[in-house]
């Protein structure tokens, strides 16, 4: 069981980096639903839902996860995350960010403030043996963001740049990392089964870089066979915010794939959306 929590624990981290990958560029309020299928060794194991409202002065953005099918009756898990901030000269400042987490009946949450030193406050349930500063010294959190502040800043740089090239300094909470993104191709990608869009995308490769917090034996639990995952980026909907379209990795437990399955705007009262096509049966 060990095993599997880290394993399905793992797939979220790169789950949750793919489904809050958010940008902010809009001239006033848009709100964006996005929803996507995580599959696991070729069984759809999480499904996903995300919603933004996003200016181009903040960005606010919850997001909900759980398992479903066979992965859902043997491991029962679901997670909630929050994350909201400021932008301002193209440089996003998060202010506030949160997540809740339930594995078999245990419940875990974390919320951060980040005060104008740069160093985020965290709030733990429930609380821990060691604090925070024991782990991880205040100068290594200094101008760090929350994850999903972080991929807000990376694409938003993203699509004003064309380029997926950059490195972002995230706090989770309880791990300081780095994550790399490097590798860019362009690539166009044809509607299938799986997904409703179609057209060009920026390919790139990301990995992660640890700096403090971990488990030092953590690494004996490696999940991903060369440590590095795949994801596509592209505008669905003309003149707005670059979303995950793809993300895949190789792991010991199989494939990971995670696939855009709808995407619908609300813009000035406008609905605009897009969906799989459906399998019709013969």
């Amino acid at each position: 069981y060990t095993h599997t929590y880290i394993y399905i624990h793992n797939s979220f981290c790169c789950c949750y980096f793919f489904l809050t990958s958010l940008i902010v560029n809009a001239n006033d309020l848009k709100k964006i639903q996005l929803e996507y299928e995580v599959y696991i060794g070729g069984l759809r194991a999480i499904t996903a839902n995300l919603h933004n409202a996003f200016s181009e002065k903040t960005y606010d953005t919850t997001l909900n996860l759980q398992t479903e099918g066979i992965t859902g009756k043997l491991f029962q898990w679901s997670f909630s995350a929050f994350s909201f901030g400021e932008i301002k000269k193209n440089k996003v400042i998060p202010m506030k960010a949160g997540r809740d987490s339930t594995w078999r009946g245990k419940k875990r949450s974390a919320r951060i403030t980040f005060g104008k030193d740069g160093v985020p406050i965290v709030t733990l349930t429930p609380d821990p043996e060691m604090k925070i500063k024991e782990q991880i010294p205040s100068k290594n959190l200094m101008h760090t963001r929350d994850l999903t502040g972080a991929l807000v800043s990376h694409l938003f740089r993203a699509a004003a740049t064309n380029s997926c090239v950059r490195s972002e300094r995230i706090f989770d909470g309880k791990r300081r990392y780095n994550l790399i993104f490097e590798g860019q191709v362009e690539e166009k990608l044809k509607r299938d089964q799986y997904s409703p869009y179609g057209g060009p995308t920026l390919r790139c490769q990301f990995r992660m870089e640890k700096i403090a917090g971990f488990r030092p034996k953590a690494s004996r639990y490696k999940w991903m066979s060369d440590g590095s995952a795949r994801i596509w980026l592209a505008r669905v909907f003309p003149n707005t915010m670059m979303v995950p379209i793809r993300l895949e990795a190789d792991t010991t437990f199989g494939g990971l794939y995670i696939y855009l399955v709808s995407a619908t705007q609300i813009h000035r009262g406008k609905k605009t959306e897009i969906k799989r096509i459906q399998k019709t049966a013969k």
